[in-house]
């Protein structure tokens, strides 16, 4: 009985550590690589994107000083404030609004995820999407696209985040 009363305290106790404010992600990711995730119902989208603190900002550890957290914090700005000039679609008129832009950091690594909602004029199937984030992220290499509609899922990489693709 005593063993029993052991197990369900120590249960309980550990279960603190899972609540949001200190949780600890286990991010895995590969530098100079992004993906971003479109899902589309009629003229209403999310877009979520996910990319290493080192890609956009320079350092992966927790900002140690003010400087790194200045950086770290102009970045998030700069992602939150200027998606709309990293993705567009052809002669669509959209507008972004940000969701979130969320800082995850765990196991010396972090990585951001930012979401926005996106309402376009017309429907983007059959559209091009012109891809411009690595003008704005050097170290970026590579970036994970996919788009869903209803109609298509449209899946490629995109090399350096550049590139012009028609959404079929």
């Amino acid at each position: 009985m005593k063993y029993l009363a052991l197990i369900i305290f120590l249960s309980l106790a550990c279960t603190k550590k899972d609540s949001p404010e200190n949780q600890v992600f286990d991010i895995k990711h590969q530098h100079g690589k992004a993906s971003l995730n479109m899902t589309f119902e009629d003229l209403k989208g999310e877009a979520t994107l996910v990319i290493g603190g080192y890609d956009l900002y320079g350092f992966e550890h927790q900002a140690k000083n003010a400087e790194d957290k200045k950086k770290q914090e102009q970045a998030l700005k700069f992602l939150s404030d200027y998606f709309r000039k990293m993705i567009s679609f052809n002669q669509i008129p959209c507008q972004y609004e940000t969701q979130k832009v969320e800082l995850r950091e765990g196991n010396n690594h972090s990585e951001v995820q930012a979401t926005y909602n996106i309402t376009c004029e017309k429907n983007i199937e059959e559209s091009y999407l012109i891809l411009t984030l690595g003008q704005f992220y050097k170290d970026l290499a590579q970036l994970d696209l996919s788009i869903k509609t209803s109609k298509i899922h449209f899946q490629t990489e995109a090399i350096k985040g550049l590139g012009t693709f028609q959404i079929k």
